[in-house]
């Protein structure tokens, strides 16, 4: 049995959904990373986790954002019924709010503390940080 070729830029949809399963598992993966900062220290196996995680959001999820902002939210809108257009337009600034709200979080804890592990200079992961950042993707999904 053959495996179905992973989702190009012929099926956007799917490879917007691959990408936030994607995100989902980095954000399972800082959780165990603050766990594992507690009973480990900042070890070998935390730096480079912290690495693979910084990788992520600084390239795979910047890009998605720029992606979905850029082609994706405006050709939906674009695409929908007249009648409809006004009330995408206001979803679409939902999820522009919440790409500004994400990266805040991003930007302004999690990435200093990340590169500190990463650095191995770092010795904590707040999980309220990462539990924010969980939070506010899974409601980002969800919409």
């Amino acid at each position: 049995m053959s495996t179905p070729d992973p989702p190009g830029f012929d099926r956007p949809l799917d490879l917007l959904r691959q990408t936030h399963r994607r995100l989902e598992q980095r954000c399972a993966l800082m959780q165990r990373l603050v766990t594992h900062l507690q009973e480990q220290g900042c070890d070998a196996d935390a730096q480079a986790t912290a690495g693979h995680v910084v990788r992520f959001f600084e390239e795979d999820m910047a890009q998605h954002h720029r992606d979905e902002e850029e082609e994706f939210y405006d050709a939906v809108v674009e695409a929908a019924p007249a009648k409809s257009r006004p009330e995408l337009a206001k979803l679409v600034a939902e999820l522009r709010g919440e790409h500004e709200r994400q990266q805040a979080v991003w930007r302004d804890v999690l990435r200093p503390q990340l590169t500190a592990i990463m650095e191995g200079r770092g010795k904590t992961l707040h999980r309220e940080a990462v539990d924010r950042c969980h939070m506010l993707y899974v409601s980002h999904l969800l919409i």
